[in-house]
């Protein structure tokens, strides 16, 4: 940053600073203003300290005048320099402008330290594809996403984002939790998906591509947000097919036979099926298929929807063990658990959840309860470290033949960290998941109940 940039900073924090004091805090210009900025706008540690002060007794109703900013308990920069501050600031009329020019120069500082970590990046002997991948996060401005960090915060800025988190969830969930569409495990998992990594994993023919699609029929036909679906084992059409399929409540063999259904002369489901399809041109869900894809694919195609729509809602991945690597490891494992540690950042870096699907390594089947648990995940033991919630499907008619669970699947949340563990209920059809009654599970609980007394009976006799 040059000298003269940063005395003009110096400046205008200032006389920010002294407008504020001067208005004694009222008005809304002042409450406009300190939402506006923050603390990282601020190149002087002392006027970081007194703005802050500021914030923390607003917040407590108290007007930031100079006497309750000088006795403010993180502001110990002594009454003579704010004394001094207020004193050289003639009015508060110019506290929009102030702000808004410091506004700017914070945004110059932090170009300029990005330009030096591009050089510094240019310069490291690492391969092209690493460095083409960190300059393109630096590029990434106008969306203000960014991996670069400002070093450890003080716990009151800490403080001031954990209530901004609190506030969001109690009266605007719908930034802070991502619903799921299914009511039962929204519930287990705390009201929805946090951001975060997420992980659904199963046996083949267990219905897990099927939850998938329910999901993204939720964040992006019903909530409307903007997402992303990177499918290595399907064509993009198959996976339209499996959406509308889904949303529709239409069979998938019905659609792809032209709706020749004696049982509906009328055509009626053709009529929805055209009228469903509509919602999808409207919507902005972003169908990646290509067969290789990466992480640093991924992240690309992010950042392009991110800039288009403002942000993104989510980033879902079909599956893991397809991706390709960025780099080669020695061991297939440490080669997924370097993808799942990317995916987890890449989470935090758009603030969405990213929901991926895992094989499992059939270690399940050999066990006499085949309900597949974390460990489970095939090739990565870094997956049960990484996720902030590892699901787990389970259809005993899939081993079972006699099975009187016929098509019900066992949605077993096994992992949660922002919530708890249990387990919810959806039927699998040829239309995709659709709810089962609440008292058919319980009959069929009662059943087991049953069943496994009468056979420790038997056993004990």
């Amino acid at each position: 940053m040059t000298w003269g940039v940063q005395m003009d900073s110096h400046l205008t924090e200032q006389n920010l600073l002294g407008a504020i004091m001067f208005l004694k805090g009222f008005g809304d210009t002042v409450d406009e203003v300190l939402d506006l900025l923050n603390i990282k706008d601020f190149c002087s540690q002392t006027h970081k300290h007194i703005f802050q002060a500021m914030v923390d007794l607003k917040q407590k109703g108290i007007n930031p005048d100079v006497n309750a900013v000088t006795q403010h308990r993180f502001c110990d920069d002594g009454y003579l320099y704010i004394y001094e501050t207020l004193k050289n600031t003639s009015s508060g009329y110019n506290l929009k402008a102030y702000a808004e020019h410091l506004k700017k120069l914070s945004e110059l500082r932090t170009i300029q330290q990005r330009v030096n970590s591009i050089n510094e990046l240019i310069s490291k002997p690492t391969d092209l594809d690493t460095k083409l991948n960190a300059i393109s996060s630096l590029f990434d401005y106008e969306t203000g996403i960014t991996n670069q960090t400002d070093g450890a915060k003080h716990i009151s800025e800490c403080l001031q984002n954990y209530l901004s988190y609190l506030d969001d969830r109690w009266n605007n969930s719908d930034k802070v939790l991502f619903s799921s569409g299914l009511t039962d495990l929204d519930k287990i998992l705390g009201g929805g998906y946090e951001i975060g990594l997420h992980a659904i994993a199963a046996n083949p023919k267990m219905g897990k591509t099927e939850l998938m699609a329910k999901i993204i029929n939720h964040f992006g036909i019903e909530k409307k947000l903007p997402v992303y679906v990177g499918s290595m084992e399907m064509q993009d059409f198959q996976v339209v097919h499996r959406l509308i399929s889904s949303y529709a409540k239409l069979a998938k063999q019905l659609i792809m036979n032209n709706f020749n259904d004696d049982n509906d002369p009328e055509k009626t489901s053709e009529s929805l099926f055209f009228t469903k399809l509509e919602d999808y041109r409207a919507a902005n869900i972003y169908i990646d298929d290509k067969h290789d894809n990466s992480v640093s694919r991924i992240r690309r195609e992010a950042r392009k929807i991110t800039r288009k729509h403002g942000y993104i809602g989510g980033i879902f991945v079909d599956y893991l063990q397809l991706m390709e690597s960025d780099r080669k490891y020695d061991r297939r494992d440490l080669e997924v658990g370097a993808m799942t540690r990317a995916l987890k950042g890449m989470s935090k870096e758009f603030q969405c959840p990213v929901i991926m699907l895992l094989q499992l390594n059939r270690g399940n089947t050999s066990r006499i309860d085949k309900r597949p648990v974390p460990s489970d995940s095939r090739d990565s033991g870094a997956v049960e470290q990484d996720v902030d919630s590892w699901i787990g499907l389970y259809r005993d008619s899939v081993f079972n033949t006699n099975s009187p669970w016929k098509n019900i699947t066992e949605i077993l949340v096994k992992l949660n960290r922002h919530g708890e563990t249990g387990t919810c209920y959806q039927k699998l059809t040829s239309m995709g998941f659709i709810d089962v009654q609440e008292n058919e599970i319980e009959r069929l609980i009662n059943n087991d109940t049953k069943l496994n007394v009468s056979n420790s009976r038997t056993a004990n006799f």
